[in-house]
């Protein structure tokens, strides 16, 4: 009756439309073919029919609203999540090949009962006391415990396409995942061995969940640390140039920017450039914070060829502001727009937060946060309705190389003889000479 309950509270994950493809596995679409194929063949005796055209499944695209909220809370997600699967023939070139090294003993009758608690355990994740936590930690670890035993059972589970989130913030930090699927993978982490590596590889390249790439990315990175990151830009990639095409439903791409973001280079940063119409605050943000400024030069071109308009403008600005203090190409970049007066006066006060303000940051994957994570002092949480997009600010902390930050200030006060920017950068540099910030690690 539990596992009855439970079943009632799981629905595939959204947008279940692209699945791996392997020599070993024939769907049910192909057996169907060829069987039809046959009866016509054996009961007309007549040429083989024209090939048969393959259905796709429905498309679904949200409506949202185009205004942009900002708020400093956490938005509740959905109870039930829906996992996105990825369509046949569009695989990664850095897909695995296929290997039987799941082929291990059936699963005992300990794992599966085990698996069964974590469901049932998760049938109301809102309302999880310490003590449902407790035992769902339990039938965890025991999963873990019989280790690659435990295999099939997991495999089985993960290729349903079904998860549970543990909305609440309660229930993530007593058990320290976003969902049943997040805790699922790091068993499998800790179970570890070739085999367990292979199952977190072929989910990776199964899922179309933002939320499920940006985890195995994680913990394959981890595991092997840069043996799997094209493959994991490769998946997210794929998943961004779907979702945007309308061919792939999912409701926050934020975690597919940060696997791109975290593990990308200037190899992807034209790319993430490209995505700034649909999603301009985790186009320009990723952008910013790819690894060694790689993403400055396509924020710099935006700038240059006048791309970009209204607050994307401002937006971009703000992000060369915030890296002016640590490269010099992102601080040209603004004292030129400065000195051919092509900033608007409303982009100043964006430009003084960007110098001595709010940090802009792509928020962490819940499955990647640690508990507690939003009383960080000064965290803040902006939500914008327009294509759904949820990132983070922190103020600028004791290594935000305060004294070049206040150079800049003073370059950009000498380029330019806007009142309004005058006011702006003025108020910066009061803002971190007030500050009165710890040792610098510059």
């Amino acid at each position: 009756m539990g596992m009855s309950q439970a079943s009632q509270r799981i629905r595939n994950v959204p947008g279940a439309t692209r699945r791996r493809s392997s020599p070993v596995v024939i769907t049910g679409g192909v057996v169907l073919i060829v069987a039809i194929g046959l009866i016509l063949f054996i009961s007309l005796t007549q040429k083989p029919e024209a090939p048969t055209q393959v259905a796709t499944e429905n498309d679904s695209s949200a409506g949202e609203d185009s205004v942009p909220v900002a708020a400093q809370a956490e938005s509740a997600k959905s109870t039930q999540l829906n996992v996105a699967r990825r369509r046949p023939g569009n695989n990664s070139e850095t897909a695995p090949e296929p290997t039987s090294s799941i082929r291990q003993p059936l699963a005992s009758a300990q794992s599966q009962q085990a698996l069964a608690h974590l469901v049932q355990n998760s049938d109301n994740p809102r309302t999880l006391t310490a003590q449902g936590a407790a035992e769902w930690k339990d039938n965890l670890s025991l999963l873990v415990s019989q280790g690659e035993i435990a295999l099939p059972e997991i495999r089985d589970f993960l290729a349903k396409n079904q998860d549970v989130a543990f909305d609440a913030p309660s229930s993530r930090a007593l058990l320290g995942y976003s969902t049943l699927r997040a805790g699922l993978f790091d068993a499998l982490a800790q179970i570890g061995g070739e085999s367990a590596l292979t199952l977190l590889i072929e989910t990776l390249h199964s899922t179309a969940d933002p939320a499920d790439i940006a985890a195995l990315a994680h913990i394959l990175e981890t595991q092997a640390p840069g043996q799997f990151r094209q493959a994991a830009i490769d998946v997210a990639r794929e998943t961004l140039q779907e979702v945007a095409r309308g061919t792939v439903n999912v409701t926050d791409v934020g975690p597919l920017f940060q696997v791109l973001q975290n593990y990308g280079d200037a190899n992807v940063a034209s790319e993430i450039g490209t995505l700034s119409s649909k999603w301009p605050y985790y186009s320009t943000v990723a952008l910013a914070q790819l690894p060694d400024g790689a993403g400055i030069p396509t924020l710099v071109e935006q700038l240059q060829k006048s791309e970009l308009t209204g607050e994307s403008r401002n937006l971009n600005l703000r992000m060369l502001s915030q890296l002016g203090a640590q490269y010099p190409a992102a601080a040209a970049a603004l004292l030129e727009q400065a000195r051919q007066n092509q900033i608007p006066e409303r982009a100043w006060r964006q430009i003084a937060t960007g110098l001595a303000g709010d940090q802009f940051m792509l928020a962490l994957d819940p499955s990647l946060t640690v508990p507690g994570m939003p009383t960080v002092p000064g965290l803040k949480t902006y939500h914008m309705q327009q294509g759904n997009e949820n990132f983070v600010s922190l103020p600028v902390g004791d290594n935000g190389m305060v004294s070049q930050r206040l150079d800049l200030i003073g370059q950009l006060l000498t380029a330019t003889a806007n009142p309004s920017a005058a006011t702006a950068l003025q108020t910066a540099r009061d803002t971190l000479v007030a500050r009165k910030l710890g040792p610098e690690r510059e």
